[in-house]
């Protein structure tokens, strides 16, 4: 009988200690936080030669896996750097600069996955003139769905461009997938 009672009382303290973590609330990503990250990557592009050009705000599709797209022209022997930073109770689960922005990834010629906080870089040297794609892929919230659904689910961009024979061969940022 007591080893039950002892057995018992384990699994209801293990029980509630599951539960408190599960009732835990995730605070949104501060669009401060988000921003300052965000300057802190463009200063990493900079320093690698690349200088400012556009800028814009996105407001990213609600659904998951959806992607949000901005179209960038790179001439050929140019590269451009693609910052963003997203804040909301929003995550964001792929961010890509890509021939096409769609879910198969041989379309993307870099990308950064596996996001763990609220600024994004990728960059890519283009040997043609053509029109890309920065993609920003719609992630699962980890929690509040109800704040994610009602939005706005905003992201700052940043396009960033330098001449290939200025920054080809140094620090890369994002997965070159070509």
């Amino acid at each position: 009988m007591l080893i039950a009672a002892t057995l018992g009382g384990l699994g209801l303290g293990s029980y509630a200690a599951w539960e408190e973590r599960e009732l835990r609330v995730e605070a949104p990503v501060p669009e401060a936080l988000a921003r300052e990250a965000m300057a802190r990557e463009v200063a990493v592009a900079e320093a690698l030669g690349f200088e400012p050009a556009e800028q814009t705000e996105l407001d990213l599709p609600s659904t998951f896996g959806q992607l949000g797209a901005f179209p960038v022209t790179v001439e050929a022997g140019e590269c451009v750097a693609a910052v963003g930073g997203y804040w909301g109770w929003q995550r964001v689960s792929s961010f890509a600069i890509a021939t096409r922005c769609d879910t198969q990834r041989d379309s993307r010629l870099s990308e950064q996955s596996r996001i763990h906080g609220a600024a994004l870089h990728v960059q890519w040297c283009s040997d043609v003139a053509t029109t890309l794609q920065v993609c920003a892929q719609s992630g699962a919230p980890d929690r509040r769905w109800d704040e994610h659904e009602a939005g706005p689910r905003p992201m700052a961009l940043q396009i960033l461009r330098a001449p290939e024979a200025r920054v080809r061969g140094r620090e890369n940022r994002g997965f070159a997938l070509r």
